[in-house]
């Protein structure tokens, strides 16, 4: 199943070299008037989209803390049975389809943006102090603090999600946009990847000490956010102006 995953993804990365290049429509626009475009390097020398990025990347690891995380806390320490991670996964999936197209309408402008990042960070440590109650809990009450828990997960993740969608875009200087969202994308993707890491050695290792400092991480990335955007902004990268 591993080896078919992996073809299924190099099919389309072979019709990619396919496609004729085409300069997007707003790319011609900036040609037209004269102005530098197609720098490579822009968006890393960009630090308050940076800044941003590595905010958001922080703001990740709640995916690996939801699929890699819980399963291992029920096991290792909990008295929860074991279908409670699967419980879990059916209780965020039900209610991200449910929420998350109404939260991301909230969320469409740089202000609420800020605003739902900064809420999700909030909300992720309450998560984690909720997951951190569950131990040593008989088996009922293990599982009513775990699902309670995801249910305040769910609401950060949409949060996160539709003020980070917003963010990747409104804050990328429309001169390299693709630049910027290749970045962006690398961010989320890094903080994927480090998220078993970071999960397994704060709250499975260490219990509710690791669970409040992963908690504490996840809150100030989340305040964090807006005084990055407020940087960004005066730097005219979210206007698309020169950064």
């Amino acid at each position: 199943m591993i080896a078919l995953n992996a073809l299924s993804f190099a099919g389309p990365a072979l019709l990619l070299p396919r496609l004729p290049p085409a300069p997007h429509a707003r790319d011609r626009a900036v040609l037209a008037a004269g102005a530098p475009a197609g720098d490579r390097w822009r968006a890393v020398r960009d630090l308050p989209f940076l800044t941003v990025t590595v905010l958001n990347a922080v703001l990740v690891v709640q995916y690996t803390l939801a699929e890699v995380g819980l399963p291992l806390w029920i096991v290792q320490r909990t008295t929860a049975p074991r279908w409670t991670a699967a419980l879990l996964m059916i209780v965020n999936c039900v209610l991200v389809a449910l929420l998350q197209v109404r939260v991301a309408r909230r969320a469409s402008q740089v202000p609420t943006a800020v605003r739902a990042m900064g809420w999700s960070g909030l909300l992720l440590a309450a998560a984690c102090a909720v997951y951190a109650l569950s131990a040593g809990l008989s088996p009922v009450w293990a599982v009513l603090s775990l699902t309670a828990g995801a249910v305040v997960q769910v609401f950060a993740e949409v949060l996160s999600a539709a003020g980070g969608w917003t963010l990747g875009y409104e804050l990328a200087d429309a001169r390299a946009h693709g630049v910027y969202q290749g970045v962006f994308g690398a961010g989320a993707s890094a903080g994927m990847m480090a998220g078993p890491a970071l999960v397994t050695v704060t709250a499975i290792a260490h219990g509710t000490v690791g669970w409040a400092v992963l908690g504490a991480a996840f809150a100030l990335a989340g305040l964090c956010v807006a005084p990055a955007v407020r940087w960004a902004g005066r730097d005219g990268a979210w206007r698309g102006e020169p950064a």
